[in-house]
């Protein structure tokens, strides 16, 4: 199926609805954003943006953003919601959204912007690693407490904190269809071993991060999937994904990219 989508910049009433009701279709209704807040954003450095089907003119993506400030780093954007209809996804929309989120905000004065990921969703962490050219230096221990969505209940809330530099070159780099990954990465060394058992993939021995260039830490490459089949399993690899994420940051790497490959994992690939 091909589809036709614009994105718009979301500030009418009744488009704050439908926004709404797609996080209530994403998330349930324990973990929504409502219109009052959505509206209170737009008018202090705020943004809802929207993916609009053309054939339906409905709402089927959205992303939300509003300002942010760090002591050292100052002002930044914070996007804090991107969601796209189930029916829509694999369409890249998710890359359209951020975009037209980055060209606003380079015209509203920001040069950065964050957000949080899971660190186990390995389909958004290649989008915001090597499509658009964020990095990860920062992992926080259930950030969100226990969740009660329909996505994150079971599992322990940790999330990476990414950082986008709006005009770097290295962003330029990915928004122009320049992915960034690197032959040299398979070279690195592992810094989880990993089995199958019964089918799915299961963490075995961590490995000590050391001094190498750089190091690859494999990660379920469908991570809702192995939820369904095994949600203990997934908090298993969540625990150990943390030790070793948490290890090579205080050790000076950065998670720079995915190497996605065929088997039952992907490969984040962090370096010195």
């Amino acid at each position: 199926m091909r589809i036709s989508f614009r994105t718009k910049q979301i500030t009418e009433m009744q488009e704050l609805q439908e926004v709404v009701a797609l996080q209530e279709q994403v998330w349930g209704s324990v973990s929504i954003v409502p219109v009052s807040q959505l509206i209170a954003a737009i008018h202090n450095g705020g943004i809802v943006f929207g993916a609009v089907e053309q054939k339906s003119d409905r709402i089927v993506g959205f992303c939300y953003g509003f300002p942010g400030f760090h002591p050292t780093e100052g002002t930044y954007l914070y996007s804090h919601m991107l969601a796209i209809h189930a029916d829509y996804r694999n369409y890249g929309i998710g890359k359209q959204l951020k975009l037209a989120q980055r060209k606003w905000a380079l015209q509203y004065g920001y040069t950065s912007m964050k957000w949080t990921v899971d660190p186990l969703e390995m389909k958004n962490g290649y989008l915001n690693l090597c499509k658009l050219g964020g990095i990860s230096q920062t992992y926080i221990p259930e950030f969100y407490g226990q969740m009660q969505d329909k996505v994150n209940k079971g599992i322990s809330s940790d999330r990476l904190v990414l950082e986008w530099v709006l005009d770097s070159n290295r962003t330029e780099q990915a928004i122009q269809g320049n992915t960034l990954t690197d032959p040299s990465w398979h070279h690195y060394k592992p810094l989880l071993h990993w089995e199958l058992a019964d089918g799915l993939p299961k963490p075995k021995q961590n490995l000590a991060v050391q001094s190498a260039e750089g190091y690859l830490l494999a990660v379920p490459a469908d991570i809702q999937q192995l939820k369904k089949a095994d949600a203990a399993l997934v908090q298993e690899w969540r625990l150990q994904t943390r030790k070793i994420l948490m290890d090579a940051f205080q050790s000076g790497y950065t998670l720079i990219g995915v190497l996605r490959g065929e088997t039952a994992v992907h490969h984040y690939v962090l370096e010195k």
